[in-house]
């Protein structure tokens, strides 16, 4: 079904790499918000890159973070979806400590989101900065990857980080 629609369009000269969804956002970041492996392969497969910075319009502003522009990876560990993240880590080889043009790595969003400590540990162990913090406009400190989870409300993920940073 997913092929067939996608062929359709392609033969009427529709174009992956620039179609939009309802929100403005390219199609791949979309796949990512939805948690499509399907459709994150094939836009991959058809020429669209795994680090690069998409503009991401459907996030509110009140959420954590302004989302002008974010990587497939941030936005996937972010939704919380682990089997996109493990498949553009493992099988599309996604930085996993590409910043967000807002300065928010996978690990912070995943941290900040509180979605799933398995994402968490996953980009902890394929190498993730535990130490990156997000600056903010309006502090001279950096909010890091504790307070961020703290924030997200996760107590797995805060337990999990706080025994990690003692050992």
């Amino acid at each position: 079904m997913f092929e067939a629609k996608l062929n359709t369009y392609q033969q009427v000269g529709l174009s992956f790499d620039n179609l939009n969804n309802k929100y403005g956002e390219e199609s791949l970041i979309a796949a990512c918000r939805e948690g499509n492996l399907q459709s994150v392969k094939w836009h991959l497969a058809h020429g669209q890159k795994v680090n690069y910075l998409y503009q991401n319009k459907h996030v509110p502003s009140c959420f954590f973070l302004t989302p002008n522009q974010i990587s497939p990876l941030c936005l996937a560990a972010i939704k919380g979806h682990a089997h996109v993240v493990k498949y553009l880590v493992v099988d599309q080889n996604a930085d996993v400590n590409f910043l967000s043009s807002e300065n928010v790595s996978p690990l912070y969003g995943a941290c900040r989101s509180g979605k799933s400590l398995k994402i968490v540990i996953f980009l902890l162990e394929k190498g993730a900065n535990p130490r990156q913090e997000r600056e903010l406009d309006d502090s001279s400190q950096g909010i890091n990857i504790l307070t961020a989870a703290e924030k997200g409300g996760n107590n797995q993920i805060v337990k999990f980080l706080k025994e990690a940073i003692q050992s």
